[in-house]
């Protein structure tokens, strides 16, 4: 089992076009937000859904992510929150590709972006 920082950065090597992708598709039918991971799953959540989803066990975790929302630059960059061996964390990532060019590629056409909501209907 490897340790965070490596589960990270290969996750991020390996998915970083569909991350990129996703994240633009998200930023604009959702708003500012951040690509959610688990290794398997990924999702868009916007912004408002970290707002509300703020408790005393993990204020300073959902601040932190915040943070980050509230300061990447969507044209340029993407907030990640990734989770493996119950470790969580929240990186602004800064691809090669720029998001909204990312997204204008064949493969993220019309192609809908899953959100928490998707995931609780």
């Amino acid at each position: 089992m490897r340790a965070w920082p490596e589960d990270y950065k290969a996750f991020v090597k390996e998915k970083g076009l569909e991350l990129a992708g996703m994240s633009w598709v998200g930023f604009e039918s959702m708003g500012q937000g951040a690509v959610v991971s688990d290794g398997d799953q990924i999702l868009y959540v916007d912004k408002a859904k970290f707002l509300n989803s703020k408790d005393a066990a993990d204020e300073q975790g959902v601040d932190a992510i915040l943070q980050r929302i509230q300061s990447y630059n969507p044209k340029t960059q993407f907030v990640i929150v990734y989770t493996s061996n119950g470790v969580q964390g929240a990186d602004v990532v800064t691809p090669s590709i720029p998001p909204p060019r990312v997204a204008s590629l064949p493969q993220f056409k019309d192609r809908p972006v899953a959100s928490v909501d998707d995931k609780l209907k």
